[in-house]
């Protein structure tokens, strides 16, 4: 796989929600044709693109790089594959992938991939996918050291998702990371 080829995957994992997942996928493919930077950090109604990746930007200075220790457990960053699951047009993608060896993002919506493909053409260790919203199949299994989302789950509407997710990450993860404990 090439970097920025896009996975479309539509079929349901057993413990899919159909019309929930479609309903989502419809709902984001419409923000991202819409007003994609807006509805991703609705701070301002109007981004210009270095706005948006600078938001992105601090947001991974807060999240991210105060608690490097943690996140890398002595691993080099550079040398680290992470997930970002909800990646949109890419505002934390972009800022991910100028600290970690791969980034790989996944999004519900195709519009939203689409957007990220275009505007990070030029980061050659990000690596995107459309999902079904439910699961992290289209990565069979490749092992991630870090999995990420920020403001994502509190936009699907289903427990039994977020739950599949949270069982999705776990399987992804590399196995000595699952039990790591933090703070």
């Amino acid at each position: 796989m090439r970097s920025g080829d896009v996975i479309i995957m539509g079929s349901e994992t057993p413990n899919s929600e159909p019309d929930v997942e479609r309903e989502m996928r419809e709902q984001w493919d419409t923000r991202a044709h819409e007003n994609a930077f807006h509805y991703i950090a609705d701070s301002q109604e109007e981004w210009r693109p270095e706005e948006f990746f600078a938001s992105g930007e601090e947001s991974v200075r807060q999240l991210i790089l105060n608690d490097m220790d943690g996140i890398c457990q002595e691993m080099p960053p550079t040398e680290m594959r992470v997930l970002e699951i909800g990646c949109g047009a890419g505002r934390m993608t972009r800022a991910l992938a100028r600290v970690f060896g791969e980034v790989h993002g996944v999004d519900v919506s195709g519009g939203m991939i689409e957007r990220a493909r275009e505007l990070l053409a030029d980061c050659s260790n990000v690596h995107l996918y459309q999902n079904s919203g439910s699961d992290l199949s289209m990565l069979g299994d490749v092992e991630y050291d870090f999995a990420f989302s920020f403001v994502v789950f509190q936009h699907i509407p289903s427990r039994a998702i977020i739950e599949s997710y949270i069982r999705e990450v776990y399987r992804v993860l590399r196995p000595g990371l699952r039990t790591a404990e933090r703070n």
